[in-house]
């Protein structure tokens, strides 16, 4: 009788913990990951501000501003890439001097919490100055990328609707546009690729891409040979109708990346 009773009370004792663990309202937020995405423009959504100097991550209930430092009004953050670590690579729209040190456009910046560093020298790496590094990922070591014009450079010739691809010795163009049938006339002004290699990205303007019809807020997926609709903007908030989706990455929640003011919420 005393092992049949401890055994229905370590059962009762599981079967409790079970349900507190496989409960929605306990799973852990650094198990989650959450898009984070920056605008154009100062955007107010429903669930929170954000300035176009900023990014922020879409909560449940409210927007949280990932921590990528105190940047001056006058940036624009045009591209965005949360990494595992916590730290946080981003790109600017025009060149700002941070802590010292000339930021180009065609710049990748790493904030690890609290410093900035060059993880890609643009010029340093033969991307002409004038060219605007405007959409970023990471796929293991190698940084992939989009500019806002055509361009030359590391031996390719590659159109503003390209996806570009850096291993830290030579570029190589990891997705063109006339492969993936984006119009050599648009501009991949945000992408995010995922572990299974599918592909993410936005387009600054509107139009159609394999039967679906995108403004510059969307998210589109691109699983070859097809396009689908993967963030529809307007359809989330209104206040996007006039904002541009300036960048967007599927950032791992960790507090690293979370503004202090805002962690808690």
């Amino acid at each position: 009788m005393f092992i049949a009773f401890s055994n229905k009370k370590y059962l009762t004792v599981l079967l409790v913990l079970l349900v507190i663990l496989t409960s929605p309202l306990s799973i852990s937020a650094d198990a989650v990951k959450l898009p984070a995405f920056s605008p154009d423009i100062h955007l107010d959504h429903s669930k929170g501000s954000v300035a176009d100097e900023q990014s922020a991550q879409i909560n449940i209930s409210t927007l949280v501003l990932v921590n990528i430092g105190d940047l001056p009004d006058a940036a624009d953050v045009d591209a965005l890439h949360g990494l595992p670590n916590g730290d946080v690579l981003f790109s600017l729209e025009t060149s700002i001097e941070l802590a010292g040190v000339l930021y180009r456009p065609n710049d990748v910046i790493r904030y690890d919490g609290a410093s900035w560093s060059k993880e890609f020298n643009g010029s340093g790496e033969g991307v002409p100055d004038g060219v605007n590094v405007d959409a970023i990922a990471k796929s293991g070591e190698t940084l992939m990328f989009s500019i806002d014009v055509d361009a030359n450079f590391g031996g390719i010739t590659v159109n503003d609707a390209d996806i570009i691809a850096f291993n830290g010795i030579e570029f190589s163009v990891f997705l063109s546009a006339s492969t993936s049938g984006i119009s050599q006339a648009s501009d991949i002004d945000a992408l995010h690729i995922n572990d299974q290699g599918r592909v993410l990205v936005s387009l600054d303007g509107a139009g159609t891409e394999g039967g679906v019809q995108y403004r510059d807020e969307d998210l589109l997926a691109w699983d070859s040979p097809n396009w689908s609709m993967e963030f529809d903007g307007s359809s989330d908030d209104a206040a996007w109708q006039a904002a541009d989706l300036d960048a967007w990455s599927n950032a791992f929640l960790d507090d690293n990346l979370f503004s202090d003011s805002f962690e808690g919420n």
